[in-house]
């Protein structure tokens, strides 16, 4: 996947969490799920014409998180720091914002 979709799709994100409460708990995945429509777990989603895979949405959730802060959003998902809970984007945050 190109780094323009991997960008588009972040950038997708955020704006959607950018319009959920503060307080929700949710993560990468289930954003994408509600901004596309479709799960990429089914082998058919496919942005742009190209197919995504775990390894992308692995990318998409690092650089919502790296990001969030410019949309003064905290993500939080402290709750399970040293925890073994599989991959980033199925990690729940709960949704701050910064002042």
């Amino acid at each position: 996947m190109t780094k323009a979709t991997i960008n588009e799709i972040a950038n997708k994100i955020l704006v959607y969490l950018e319009n959920i409460s503060t307080g929700t708990e949710i993560c990468t995945r289930e954003v994408f799920l509600c901004v596309y429509g479709q799960d990429f777990f089914n082998n058919s989603c496919a942005i742009n014409g190209e197919p995504i895979e775990d390894f992308d949405l692995i990318e998409v959730d690092y650089l919502v998180r790296k990001i969030a802060y410019r949309h003064k959003l905290i993500l939080d998902s402290s709750h399970y720091d040293n925890m073994v809970t599989g991959l980033p984007h199925n990690i729940p945050y709960i949704i701050k914002r910064r002042k």
